[in-house]
C-alpha cells in the first residue's frame, strides 16, 4: 500500500511539473502572438505609406481604390516581392521636380506637375516665334 500511495504522490508532482510547464507556455505563446500583432500593424502602416509614397510618384492614379487596396494587400502579404515589383512601375514624368524655361545661372526654383508641363509649352512656344 506505501508503495501505491508513493507512486500517486509521484504521478501527483509530475502533473503539477507539466501543469506549471504548461501555464509557462500559455504565458510565452500569448507574448509571441502580441509580438506577431505587432509586427503586423507595423507591415501594414509601411504597407499604406510605400502605397502613398507610389501615388506621390505617379506610379498609382490617387483615385484607384482598387489599386491601392491591391497594392497594400500584396505589400502586406509578401513586402519583399511586392516591393520590388511596385518600386519597379514606372514614374509619371509630370510628378518630377524640372527647371522648365530656367536660363542657366539663374535661381532654381523646382517646378512640377502642370506647371512644368506650362512652363515647357511656352519655352517650346516661345522657341518657335523666334
Amino acid at each position: 500500500m506505501v508503495i501505491v500511495l508513493e507512486r500517486i504522490k509521484a504521478l501527483q508532482d509530475k502533473g503539477k511539473a507539466s501543469s506549471d510547464e504548461l501555464e509557462a507556455s500559455k504565458k510565452e505563446l500569448a507574448k509571441c502572438q502580441e509580438e506577431i500583432a505587432a509586427s503586423r500593424k507595423q507591415v501594414k502602416e509601411r504597407a499604406v505609406q510605400d502605397v502613398a509614397d507610389a501615388i506621390a510618384a505617379g506610379k498609382i492614379a490617387p483615385k484607384d481604390e482598387a489599386s491601392k487596396t491591391f497594392w497594400e494587400r500584396a505589400l502586406t502579404e509578401d513586402y519583399i516581392a511586392a516591393s520590388k515589383q511596385l518600386n519597379a512601375l514606372p514614374k509619371n514624368p509630370a510628378f518630377d521636380d524640372v527647371n522648365a524655361g530656367k536660363p542657366e545661372g539663374s535661381p532654381k526654383e523646382p517646378v512640377t506637375g502642370t506647371a512644368a508641363l506650362r512652363s515647357s509649352f511656352e519655352t517650346e512656344l516661345n522657341n518657335l516665334n523666334k
